[in-house]
């Protein structure tokens, strides 16, 4: 994922910072970044008090796009599910990922099928 946004415009006087993450919780990904407000607009990236539903997921996208939206300045996070929250919750996500993926990786390289895991 980029650094800096896909595209910006402005309404209204509002700027709005639209990325495109890749391939994290989908292909489709894109983050609305507010950067006058502080605020950072996730959709399925993110998920807060909720678990995370990885069928079309990419972990390790999704990690490099968590990463990469905590060098942005904001405070507010609107998740693609759950209640708003803060910027620590990328820190929550991204351990929560990690640890799921390298559960899975632990147990794919033991020989166990999706079904056993």
């Amino acid at each position: 994922m980029k650094d800096t946004a896909n595209e910006t415009i402005v309404v209204d006087g509002q700027t709005l910072q639209f990325i495109h993450s890749g391939h994290a919780h989908t292909k489709g990904d894109l983050i609305i970044y507010l950067p006058q407000e502080k605020v950072l607009i996730t959709g399925d990236v993110l998920f807060h008090l909720r678990t995370h539903g990885f069928q079309d997921t990419s972990p390790l996208g999704n990690l490099v796009a968590l990463r990469s939206l905590k060098k942005l300045d904001f405070n507010r996070v609107i998740p693609g599910h759950g209640p708003v929250t803060e910027k620590s919750s990328t820190d929550r996500m991204i351990e929560d990922v990690y640890l799921l993926y390298e559960e899975v990786k632990k147990r794919h390289n033991n020989g166990l099928s999706d079904f056993e895991m």
